[in-house]
């Protein structure tokens, strides 16, 4: 395959992944900390997960903002887990957040209804990225199917909960155990899986 017909083959993926918004999950590869317990959902990320490991990454209007899994999904799991679960409940509806990657802070304004959900974003740098945060700002709100949307998110989710059972760390506060219930009653309603990989 020559070079313009890779690039070419490249692009017709892209456009048919969707140009609004769609996530690459990692190969991520847990690891044993040597913990055996820990208080909160969120405090396994970093003991089961490296630093070093494979990434995932958001394309945002296609451009990629890497999410981590030690740190992105310590910072953002309960933030997104209750807003999954909104859109997942609720037929209409809004909702603002606020996420968090190594790079950036960005303020989510949300609105769906009839399966479109609306995403309004506001980036803000932690670090030398005001460049890329102006650029994203530029290019405005997402807009795509609510289905299409937690679909991208399956396969971490799945992820995230595979790696902590094989892990065997005891989360000791029974409202955060019940975060993983959640997540398990939360994925298998989720009809439409991501665009790269399957769970």
């Amino acid at each position: 395959m020559t070079r313009s017909s890779q690039i070419e083959n490249l692009k017709q993926r892209i456009h048919d992944f969707g140009s609004q918004f769609y996530i690459q999950p990692g190969y991520v590869k847990s690891v044993y900390s040597g913990k055996n317990e820990v208080e909160t959902f969120r405090e396994v990320f970093p003991a089961i997960f490296s630093e070093n490991e494979e990434s995932a990454y958001i394309f945002w209007k296609q451009i990629p903002i890497r999410f981590h899994y030690t740190y992105e999904c310590y910072a953002n799991i309960d933030t997104l887990l209750n807003w999954f679960e909104m859109l997942s409940n609720k037929s209409s509806g809004s909702h603002d957040l606020v996420l968090q990657t190594d790079v950036f802070i960005v303020e989510l304004h949300t609105k769906w209804a009839d399966d479109r959900l609306k995403i309004e974003p506001l980036w803000r740098v932690k670090t030398s990225h005001q460049l890329l945060a102006d650029r994203l700002n530029e290019l405005g709100a997402v807009v795509t199917k609510v289905k299409d949307f937690l679909g991208e998110w399956k396969l971490i989710l799945v992820q995230l909960v595979r790696a902590v059972e094989r892990s065997k760390i005891t989360i000791t506060l029974p409202a955060e155990r019940e975060k993983i219930m959640r997540i398990k009653r939360l994925t298998p309603g989720v009809q439409t899986d991501p665009k790269l990989y399957k769970p």
